[in-house]
């Protein structure tokens, strides 16, 4: 319990929360990593790059970069903010058509599109930065850099269909309180995934921003460029208004960029390397999902192409889940990538993989979310989601970021071989004790340790370098073992085999150094003294060996566990007090040793590195 305490202690400090303290240890087993891919694999910067309107040949590129590339953009962006009665202090956007710097709001069909996603929009922009999604704040940016306005509060919002995972869209209706005449002003604007919102559209924007047939040739130019953009790793969002929900203009779509983050790509080759997998769980579409799994290094063509089934789609995960569970659980140990996801389909994906035996660890943010963090075995919330959902969870990362996961996988398997290690030194020693006590009273000898020195030995001794051994720190090459099963003993018969050598050599080197100090037939206090500082000698090189179930103790660092080197150093000084010292003397019945004693006792202990 105290090494799992201190484990979360350290796990806390690389902004992972442990809620539930058996977490720790088995985050060692997880061989499923699930994970979302907004703002864990990615930064959640959202910024907007790329815009399509179907009046247009080409899509148009915007700076991500506030710094123009060209003087003469950058007059154009300039005239377009100084022009904008809600600009602010963003600096102008570079926008280039066929590969030319143009005026955004001389593009009429452009002005319409932010026009509508800034009134189908809930963020607000403030001093100090977003204040809502981030998807939505990109867009009012954007909007902003642009020169053109929002107009939110000059029009009465009367309605508002929130955006879920499950609908893929948001509408919003307003009236323009502005006009007294006794027609309707009501308009429905929407915006989300361009599969939901394109089948309510029958016309679009022509250039001079009359409303147009949107035909079959419209309709496959708007698919194409949502191809190209999800393609660059690019979310698409289609944006639509009308007086009509379900007879829409449609407006165009918009690419927004998310950075992948830095440290992913090296965190995910961590997890694959150790035998678990990763698999991204996402709401946005097939190419956009594939274009960043990637960069991530989930997904490999020249590995993946040829399984047929790692990509898997929300609806077809329903579909196999409806045809029994052992259906969608074939299948889902191959799937690197579920795309078009719902929460649903979260809790889905855990119950098929835990029916093939697999540990899952599962990331989450929202309500909907806690099915899923709960059924696995691990559920992990990120630090911008919901109360719900971090109270579902065994785990918090604070800081959202997928690298923090694989410290406390790394952190969750160090602590279960320290815990191994820990066992290894206690019950060698153990052993050691109770058989030279025992062998002695079997064959008639005196006893080897009075009680105050086997109390020195088990309590004194034994316990600091016991507790310093399960604060060991994280071993670089711990994320190359495979996670162990879940059902695996601590106890095992490797361990079994390490304690018995252990405690048989320590039992071996009290044994020799009695016997040969009572050649001459009779029990003396040096005799007593020597015995016991061999034990203790040997019981110091021990934990030595401890540190590491399989490297040497000359590979380890020295500064690499502070709290051993303090545990070690007590314990020596402890040992020579015990010895020199004459009111501890007379306690423990020693008496002082001379320098090639002492020489002699260290050199016979050190034989417990061969081990």
């Amino acid at each position: 319990t105290v090494t799992l305490a201190l484990g979360v202690m350290r796990m806390a400090k690389k902004n992972a929360i442990v809620k539930k303290l058996p977490a720790v240890e088995a985050l060692g087993c997880a061989n499923f990593i699930c994970t979302d891919k907004t703002g864990t694999l990615t930064q959640n910067k959202m910024t907007v790059v790329s815009v399509y309107c179907p009046v247009l040949d080409d899509a148009v590129e915007i700076s991500a970069d506030p710094v123009s590339r060209s003087t003469s953009s950058m007059n154009l962006a300039k005239a377009a903010v100084r022009s904008s009665p809600s600009s602010s202090n963003l600096q102008p956007a570079e926008v280039l058509y066929n590969g030319l710097p143009v005026l955004a709001t001389s593009l009429p069909c452009l002005v319409k599109l932010f026009d509508a996603a800034c009134l189908c929009n809930n963020a607000v922009l403030s001093k100090d930065g977003i204040i809502g999604q981030h998807t939505e704040g990109a867009l009012l940016v954007c909007a902003q850099r642009l020169g053109i306005p929002d107009r939110r509060a000059v029009l009465n919002r009367c309605k508002e269909v929130n955006f879920t995972s499950e609908s893929k869209f948001m509408e919003v209706t307003y009236e323009d309180p502005r006009v007294t005449s006794g027609a309707s002003t009501a308009r429905v604007y929407l915006k989300g995934a361009l599969e939901v919102i394109m089948p309510q559209c029958v016309t679009f924007l022509d250039g001079q921003g009359e409303q147009t047939l949107l035909s079959d040739a419209a309709r496959e130019r708007v698919q194409r460029q949502s191809l190209e953009m999800s393609r660059s790793g690019l979310r698409v969002l289609g944006v639509a208004f009308g007086t009509n929900a379900n007879q829409l203009t449609f407006c165009g779509i918009i690419g927004l960029m998310d950075p992948l983050r830095e440290n992913v790509p090296e965190a995910v080759r961590k997890i694959t390397d150790s035998g678990a997998r990763v698999m991204m769980i996402t709401g946005d579409a097939q190419e956009t999902a594939v274009s960043i799994a990637k960069r991530a290094g989930i997904y490999e063509s020249h590995v993946h192409d040829s399984k047929g089934m790692s990509v898997l789609s929300g609806k077809e995960i329903e579909d196999l889940s409806r045809s029994g569970e052992e259906s969608l659980a074939a299948v889902i140990e191959d799937v690197v990538i579920c795309y078009r996801t719902s929460p649903r389909h979260k809790l889905l994906i855990v119950r098929a993989l835990q029916k093939r035996g697999h540990v899952v660890a599962m990331t989450g943010d929202g309500v909907n979310d806690a099915p899923a963090l709960k059924a696995a075995d691990i559920g992990i919330a990120v630090g911008s989601g919901t109360d719900v959902a971090k109270e579902a969870s065994a785990m918090i990362i604070v800081d959202d970021d997928f690298s923090t996961i694989v410290s406390a996988i790394e952190e969750g398997k160090s602590i279960f071989y320290n815990i191994k290690n820990f066992l290894t030194f206690q019950l060698s020693t153990s052993v050691a004790a109770l058989s030279l006590v025992a062998l002695n009273n079997v064959f008639g000898r005196p006893n080897p340790l009075n009680p105050m020195q086997i109390l020195w030995i088990n309590i004194i001794m034994d316990g600091p370098l016991a507790q310093s051994l399960g604060v060991e720190l994280v071993d670089p090459q711990v994320m190359q073992r495979p996670p162990r099963k879940r059902s695996e003993d601590i106890i095992t018969r490797p361990l079994m085999y390490r304690v018995l050598t252990s405690g048989l050599l320590i039992l071996a080197g009290g044994m020799y150094v009695f016997i040969h100090e009572m050649e001459d037939g009779e029990i003396s206090p040096r005799d007593l003294t020597m015995t016991f500082t061999t034990f203790v000698m040997f019981d110091m090189f021990n934990a030595l060996v401890c540190r590491h179930n399989s490297r040497p103790v000359y590979e380890l660092s020295w500064s690499s566990n502070k709290a051993f080197l303090l545990a070690l150093s007590f314990s020596l000084l402890g040992q020579i007090l015990v010895v020199y010292f004459p009111p501890l003397q007379k306690v423990f019945r020693t008496v002082a040793l001379s320098f090639e004693d002492i020489v002699f006792v260290i050199f016979l202990a050190s034989t417990m590195l061969v081990l």
